[in-house]
């Protein structure tokens, strides 16, 4: 169980199944490029996803290593990840944090060659600093997740790609679909703003002892939803179990879609909630 504020602002613990679990092991393996000789160096907060998860996970499940320190010191940091013995290949951090490397003494691009890359991610990324990155020769791969559903996009491990798209956070990970929809439910076109629904094995079962629930909408699909300004922002999950014919008729007339064109279309059926 993780405790999280980010969807809403208030405080819930994040129940992550063994299930979960192991598909943002797989995801993330699969974006980053991990295997037996990855080496990871562990510097986010064990009480957040990437710490207690994401550096860990993708590690154990390909037999790779893991170098577990006891807080972010850029210095101290830069030495460990040039440190032969170690063979640092894989570093997450948030932009503040790589941006503290770089200012750094003793900061040396060339000493950081062994890393397969820098995986960033929490905050806007400026391209310009993306940028120094690549021009040193090293990958910095922006990427996006959360704790109710672990890695969801990242960029390539490819410099041209990133420097084509810098700033952005990528492409879904394998095992994760992901759409953008209207107030209809039904997706926007391209380039139009919508809201981001996802798809997986990684979803959340739920948050711990939360008895406020509405719903949201339907099928596997689960939703962000963030309002203008970020003022307000709602995480909708899918909970095992198929729901009632009242709990369809609910999530079928908030959307205005008939049953059976929704059943014939997003089969097996599972209600989505969203936690207020």
């Amino acid at each position: 169980m993780l405790y999280t504020s980010g969807t809403t602002g208030r405080p819930k613990g994040v129940l992550l199944s063994e299930r979960n679990l192991a598909e943002t092991a797989i995801n993330f393996a699969i974006l980053g490029e991990v295997d037996s000789q990855s080496s990871f160096l562990c510097e986010s907060p064990m009480f957040h996803i990437i710490g207690m998860v994401t550096s860990i996970r993708p590690a154990f499940l390909n037999g790779a290593s893991i170098a577990i320190s006891d807080g972010f010191i850029p210095e101290r940091t830069l030495a460990r990840m040039a440190d032969p013995a170690l063979r640092i290949s894989h570093y997450f951090c948030v932009p503040q944090m790589a941006l503290s490397l770089r200012a750094a003494d003793g900061f040396s691009p060339d000493s950081l060659k062994g890393l397969k890359a820098i995986f960033t991610g929490g905050a806007p990324h400026p391209a310009p600093q993306i940028n120094a990155w690549l021009d040193d020769g090293i990958a910095i791969v922006d990427g996006y997740g959360m704790s109710e559903a672990g890695t969801v996009f990242g960029m390539l491990l490819d410099r041209e790609i990133i420097a084509a798209k810098a700033g952005c956070v990528g492409l879904p990970t394998p095992r994760v679909q992901c759409r953008l929809v209207g107030e209809s439910a039904e997706q926007v076109a391209e380039g139009e703003p919508g809201e981001l629904q996802l798809k997986g094995d990684n979803i959340t079962i739920g948050y711990w002892q939360h008895s406020t629930t509405r719903v949201l909408a339907s099928s596997l699909w689960s939703a962000l939803r963030m309002t203008s300004g970020a003022k307000s922002v709602a995480f909708s999950m899918c909970l095992n179990g198929p729901p009632s014919r009242r709990m369809r008729s609910r999530i079928f007339s908030a959307h205005g879609l008939r049953s059976t064109r929704f059943q014939r279309k997003h089969r097996p059926f599972l209600p989505c909630l969203v936690m207020a």
